[in-house]
């Protein structure tokens, strides 16, 4: 039984707490003194009931937690006789260990002496340590909820979002209180809420887990977020739902950059099909254009004007036509670069009808060129994928119409000196303009303000690739509502005085006499350069295949001053006859010709450096001159 006494009060008490485990009864004066506690405080504290008696509760407290709260609760209850609320105390035991106490006491009045307090005290320790293991997982959860980059959700049977993490702010642009009680189909755009409606259904029906669902969801902007969606529904144990929980994760790059991979891809796949389409056509179109100026020449004297007429609008339509490949080609950037002194003015006069019809109708195309000559050493492919591609963005950028500036000027970036005199060539819109945090970014590869789906992000890295290229270099100014202005500047040519010297007419054909060597596999095309370079007073002699040529050159290694030579042929290919012609005819001038893409070129060796290249289709002119350059060339070894 307790110490300190007979206490006929507690005697109920003592009924239902003595050998209680876990808890004890005790009563205590007005100077917090014990007057009587329950033998289980010795299970509770360690201590003897005896031992505590007259002895006042401070001296339980933990001496490293603040008391105030006890003391405020006992004086209070003691002061106005009103039974406070359960409150903790930490306490320490006989052993010294710290433990937890949760107090639940009320006045107790004595009719022959002063108030007292009763009450019981009830060890919630592990309580307490389980609560507080709990709020910090709890924190480690929300912590991990709030950093990671998905976006956690959780719906209840109804399909009405019930949580949602802090991540939804960043994908959609709505706030958590937005978006709570709403339905995941307010959210997806309305082209896609049937499909994933019917996956949810179906995984409710599977009572298995929804994985990776893409779905396109709507920003408060009125932007698009591609979603993977990832989700576990939840039942009772009825078997009944309950709801769903689940992860969203934003893959709008992901799959723009699928979506450009696949666009590449079919590039890729366009390019493989230009190159061959465009080595058929580059055989055809120069068997139709030497032949045409073949029978030009020979019937220059006798022929009637009807006919000098036709046959010149056969050659007109072959070089349309060669031009058009030579366009597939660049457009494809499988065509042969082919570095030489353009005159910038013209080059964008040509292009001008074609940007015309690219701006429509309601872009004026307005053209300002400087009066001094615009040359710059480039290929005139790339210069016209240049122009292209910023006039397609300017287009894009004036969608209610606009004036796309393109304005040319000689400048001198050193001010005078004259050594960095350069093409300034200016292109500019009144387009819609541009921020700053997007004008940073416009010439990284992928990088694009296009919705999903629409345009590759490569047009203005293209550009700059290019104008690197060229050894020149691109600004850009540009705000939003005052439209976009780029600037280019390309070094002026040094060879500038040599292309401005008058050159020689189509009909100005220059003519030799050495012995030269044709190999080619196409008899039509053989049959036109042999009988081309007879015409041009040349020794001609053409084998059908490189492996007679060999034989002959092996035979007469002086015989011949230069080999024109195809590069891609069945059996020898060109460059591996031009490594045998150099052990066995080291003199011999060498000169490649092909219709093929560059890549394909390449791909047999013909990319060789420092060798002349004739490409197809080319007039009997431009082999004429070609055979002359190099035979005039001096003493060159064959490579």
């Amino acid at each position: 039984m307790g110490g300190g006494g007979p206490e006929p009060e507690v005697d109920f008490y003592r009924l239902m707490v003595e050998g209680a485990e876990g808890l004890f009864f005790y009563i205590h004066d007005a100077e917090h003194r014990f007057t009587w506690l329950s033998p289980s405080v010795r299970s509770v504290l360690g201590f003897e009931p005896e031992e505590l008696l007259g002895r006042p509760y401070d001296d339980l407290l933990d001496p490293g937690r603040p008391a105030n709260g006890v003391h405020a609760s006992t004086d209070g209850a003691l002061a106005d006789g009103v039974r406070r609320e359960p409150y903790e105390a930490f306490v320490r035991r006989k052993d010294g260990t710290g433990i937890v106490l949760e107090l639940i006491e009320e006045p107790f009045p004595a009719p022959d002496g002063p108030t007292r307090m009763r009450g019981f005290a009830r060890d919630i320790t592990r309580r307490k340590e389980e609560q507080d293991a709990l709020r910090r997982s709890e924190r480690r959860f929300r912590s991990l909820v709030e950093a990671t980059s998905d976006w956690i959700w959780e719906v209840d049977r109804n399909g009405r979002y019930t949580y949602v993490s802090p991540k939804v702010v960043d994908l959609l642009g709505y706030s958590v209180e937005e978006i709570l009680g709403r339905s995941p189909f307010d959210l997806i755009v309305p082209e896609e809420r049937d499909a994933v409606r019917a996956a949810f259904e179906r995984c409710v029906r599977e009572k298995r887990p929804i994985a990776r669902l893409e779905n396109t969801n709507l920003r408060s902007d009125g932007g698009r977020v591609v979603l993977e969606t990832s989700g576990v529904p939840l039942f009772s144990e009825t078997g009944q739902l309950t709801g769903f929980h689940g992860v969203d994760r934003d893959v709008t790059d992901r799959k723009r950059l699928e979506l450009q991979f696949l666009q590449a891809q079919r590039l890729e796949a366009v390019g493989r099909l230009a190159g061959g389409i465009a080595h058929d056509f580059n055989n055809l179109l120069t068997v139709i254009l030497g032949f045409n100026e073949l029978a030009s020449t020979s019937a220059a004297a006798e022929a009637s004007p009807e006919l000098r007429q036709r046959l010149g609008e056969i050659r007109k339509a072959s070089e349309r036509a060669a031009s058009l490949v030579r366009k597939i080609l660049a457009f494809s950037r499988r065509q042969v670069v082919e570095l030489r002194v353009v005159d910038l003015h013209a080059g964008l006069n040509e292009l001008a009808p074609m940007l015309r019809r690219l701006l429509g109708e309601d872009v004026t195309l307005a053209l300002r060129f400087t009066s001094r000559p615009a040359l710059v050493k480039a290929d005139p492919t790339q210069i016209e994928q240049v122009v292209v591609n910023l006039a397609v963005n300017a287009r894009d950028a004036m969608p209610e119409g606009g004036t796309l500036s393109i304005e040319t000027e000689i400048v001198d970036l050193d001010g005078g000196a004259g050594s960095s005199e350069c093409v300034r060539l200016t292109v500019a819109d009144t387009g819609t303009g541009m921020p700053p945090e997007v004008l940073g970014k416009i010439f990284e590869p992928f990088f694009t303000t296009k919705p999903l789906g629409v345009g590759t992000g490569l047009g203005l890295s293209t550009v700059y690739g290019l104008v690197r290229q060229l050894e020149g270099d691109i600004l850009v100014e540009s705000r939003p509502g005052a439209g976009t202005t780029f600037t280019i500047h390309l070094p002026t040519s040094r060879e500038r005085r040599s292309a401005e010297r008058p050159r020689t007419s189509e009909g100005e054909i220059p003519l030799g006499t050495e012995s030269v060597m044709v190999v080619e596999d196409e008899p039509a095309i053989r049959r036109v350069v042999e009988d081309a370079l007879r015409a041009c007073g040349y020794e001609v002699h053409a084998p059908a295949t490189a492996e007679e040529a060999l034989e002959i050159l092996t035979r007469r290694p002086d015989r011949f001053a230069l080999l024109l030579t195809d590069v891609v042929m069945p059996g020898l290919s060109g460059p591996a006859l031009a490594e045998r012609v150099r052990a066995v005819a080291p003199k011999v001038r060498l000169v490649f010709m092909s219709g093929y893409a560059e890549e394909v070129i390449a791909r047999h060796g013909g990319e060789a450096s420092g060798t002349p290249f004739l490409p197809k289709p080319f007039t009997i002119a431009q082999l004429a001159r070609k055979v002359r350059e190099v035979l005039d060339a001096g003493e060159t070894e064959v490579r």
